[in-house]
């Protein structure tokens, strides 16, 4: 895990990413605010490097929660148009352009925005599992996810 230093997300992943593939043969770059994420993504990320250049793993609202790929030419990110509900076909689109051949997990919901919060409430009313996110919720937010209201 390594910061991710200055600039816009773009120059970010692509820093973070370069990295990655100095040491390894594949490299990931994974978003914070999915909670419906799990080690079951990482896996299958990694199952479909063995026969794809870039996996992503698409946000619900055009985004993305994830991007592994095998390798990344200078300035693979430069002027996409990041935050917006078309990054994901963007980036897609890019990649393919620099002949990558891409995989896509299942779509996952993130949270970016206040009435994300409401899709939160639901997925943690609809799950039981005692993660970070409802300990967190838990704790500054009120007892039960069903009683949030925005």
């Amino acid at each position: 895990m390594w910061l991710q230093g200055e600039g816009d997300l773009g120059e970010r992943i692509e820093r973070i990413i370069t990295r990655g593939l100095l040491h390894a043969p594949a490299a990931m770059a994974i978003g914070a605010d999915s909670p419906g994420f799990s080690d079951a993504h990482i896996e299958a990320a990694i199952e479909c490097l063995r026969t794809t250049d870039a996996v992503l793993g698409p946000s619900v609202d055009g985004g993305f929660y994830l991007l592994a790929l095998r390798r990344c030419p200078r300035g693979l990110f430069a002027l996409l148009p990041w935050s917006a509900a078309e990054t994901r076909t963007a980036l897609k689109a890019r990649l393919q352009e620099h002949a990558f051949s891409v995989a896509e997990l299942d779509p996952l919901f993130d949270v970016d925005i206040p009435v994300d919060l409401r899709t939160l409430a639901a997925y943690l009313d609809a799950t039981s599992s005692q993660s970070a996110t409802r300990a967190w919720w838990c704790e500054y937010s009120c007892e039960s996810p069903s009683l949030f209201r925005l």
